[in-house]
């Protein structure tokens, strides 16, 4: 449909078989001053249900964009989202990850960057789980003009049984400094 607004356009569809259905849903629009596209997918198919949610939006505030996708089958689920954000000057991304194959069975991630005239700072967490198995990972970054901070730790673990790393690196001013640090209990001894 174009108008003296702008065009706009809706798809919907939908498809059924007994108990499973898919549906798929599109708006998009067009004027002077913004962009928008937006679709849905959702669907259950057998015993496995999905859905992707997209969004894009572009107007004199920046650009927005989001994506997300979920899916399940019995005790098993994915979710998986991705967000920009750029307005102005400023950049602003995340990235999130939740996949369980069941209880004591899943990886899990969390990824941030923002962007802004002379500065970076990044962040990035971890977490995998197999069974007794357990690894966690945490960092983060910050970058300005002559200037850097980078630090995070590591944590593996299998029953009872640890090993802890953490790390520090930092310059400014001409100095750097760089520091390590692991420890452990390992069968019920201590590790430094």
């Amino acid at each position: 449909q174009i108008g003296t607004t702008g065009a706009n356009m809706v798809i919907n569809t939908l498809g059924r078989y007994g108990k499973n259905n898919v549906k798929f849903d599109l708006d998009g629009r067009a004027a002077l001053t913004e962009i928008t596209l937006g679709s849905v997918y959702q669907s259950s198919l057998w015993d496995v249900d999905g859905k992707n949610v997209f969004n894009l939006r572009v107007n004199k505030e920046g650009l927005k964009f989001s994506n997300g996708l979920m899916g399940s089958y019995k005790e098993m689920k994915l979710e998986h989202t991705h967000d920009l954000t750029f307005t102005g000057l400023s950049l602003t991304y995340a990235s999130n990850l939740d996949n369980a194959i069941s209880l004591d069975k899943f990886y899990k991630h969390h990824f941030d960057f923002q962007v802004q005239p002379f500065t970076l700072t990044a962040n990035v967490n971890n977490n995998f789980k197999y069974g007794n198995a357990d690894v966690v990972n945490v960092a983060q970054l910050q970058l300005e003009p002559l200037k850097v901070s980078f630090d995070g730790n590591v944590r593996g673990a299998y029953r009872s049984d640890e090993v802890r790393h953490t790390y520090t690196f930092k310059y400014a001013d001409l100095t750097a400094n760089f520091k390590t640090d692991t420890v452990g209990s390992i069968q019920g001894t201590a590790l430094t």
